[in-house]
């Protein structure tokens, strides 16, 4: 499996695991501890607060990956 074949089935399963599955859980293999998202917040919980919003606000949310790349010129 290449480097951006291994992104994309990260990218991938972001929304699909954790999101789509409500697996937050699943975020702490997905998410870098190095990420920095919400107010600076690190991991996967930076990232895992703003969503936390959308599902409150929009319960029934879903994700579709419509096109999805890594390499060449997109």
């Amino acid at each position: 499996m290449s480097i951006a074949q291994h992104n994309e089935a990260i990218v991938r399963n972001v929304y699909e695991q954790a999101l789509n599955k409500r697996d937050l859980g699943s975020l702490h293999e997905l998410i870098s501890d190095e990420y920095s998202g919400f107010q600076g917040i690190k991991g996967p919980e930076g990232f895992s607060k703003p969503v936390e919003g959308l599902f409150n606000a929009f319960p029934d949310i879903q994700w579709t990956t419509e096109d999805l790349f890594g390499v060449d010129d997109k």
